[in-house]
């Protein structure tokens, strides 16, 4: 990322464009389009994060993007995975069982919760070329696609939390999150 490249504003939770369903993208290789997955990249990358919605950079559009960084692998023992841009994505719940785990939005920075998510999903979407693409994801990565298919039908995963005991601050909950 080049010095003279902006940081890009992310959305908060109390934004509209984040309470709306995102819209179908129609025209992919549209210039506009392409700018916007363009600046969820910078953003995703500047921020650190493991998935980007364009909800969150004021888009109202169904673009995704999921990633399990290095750092993000290293930190919690998970694999890394690349890059996957999603464009009018369709997920499945393929397995009923849930795991809770903890987490994070840059949406909502600085606080974390508890949040039940299915263990295993099915996807169908177009990648930012306009080729239909497809997968099953389990674990981790299928968590990040649960959360940022949220963001894209007005959900934000404080809305998802069940025991608000779990969820606060991240200094005031990291003896949850270590222990």
């Amino acid at each position: 990322m080049s010095e003279e490249e902006e940081n890009i504003e992310i959305a908060r939770m109390g934004h509209p464009v984040l309470m709306g369903v995102a819209k179908e993208v129609i025209d992919i290789q549209s210039k506009e389009v392409q700018e916007v997955i363009d600046d969820m990249i910078t953003a995703h990358l500047q921020q650190g994060g493991v998935g980007i919605a364009a909800p969150q950079i004021f888009i109202p559009l169904r673009i995704v993007i999921v990633q399990v960084t290095p750092l993000c692998a290293l930190s919690n023992g998970i694999p890394e995975t690349p890059m996957m841009i999603l464009i009018n994505p369709v997920m499945e719940v393929l397995d009923e069982s849930k795991q809770v785990d903890w987490e994070g939005c840059l949406s909502v920075p600085g606080m974390y919760g508890e949040v039940p998510r299915a263990t295993k999903v099915s996807y169908t979407a177009y990648d930012r070329e306009g080729h239909a693409v497809k997968g099953v994801l389990e674990g981790y990565i299928a968590r990040i696609l649960q959360h940022e298919m949220d963001h894209i039908n007005g959900v934000l995963y404080p809305m998802r939390v069940e025991d608000l005991k779990r969820f606060g601050y991240l200094d005031e909950v990291r003896e949850f999150l270590l222990g």
